[in-house]
């Protein structure tokens, strides 16, 4: 989770333009500002993600955050019409990574240690 959040946000907040022409469809530049703001809640959930190697406890509330960030975005380009390659590729790594994600929260919590 933690690296591909990391990476995708900072090509968002340097890069934003590919985010919003090539995966979410937006010409012109209006979008810029919102996909940078996309991009520093994506730095603040990878460096989570990432943290979570050093400190083990932020695992479960990483792994909430993220599941959840994950479902709602894969979600929601189901939805799109007319979906590119690049929408297409965001879509299924952001449900795989939803399904992992979530299915280790339901591990945690429903499956009583041995």
């Amino acid at each position: 989770m933690g690296v591909r959040l990391l990476t995708a946000g900072l090509r968002q907040i340097i890069q934003p333009a590919f985010t919003a022409k090539t995966i979410l469809g937006i010409q012109g530049d209006d979008a810029l500002v919102l996909v940078q703001e996309l991009g520093f809640a994506n730095v603040a959930m990878g460096l989570l993600g990432c943290l979570t190697l050093i400190q083990p406890i932020w695992t479960l509330p990483a792994a909430i955050v993220g599941g959840a960030f994950y479902a709602l975005a894969g979600g929601k380009h189901i939805t799109q019409k007319n979906k590119g390659f690049n929408e297409v590729v965001a879509m299924v790594s952001d449900l795989l990574m939803a399904v992992v994600l979530l299915g280790y929260l339901a591990w945690t919590v429903f499956v009583p240690p041995i």
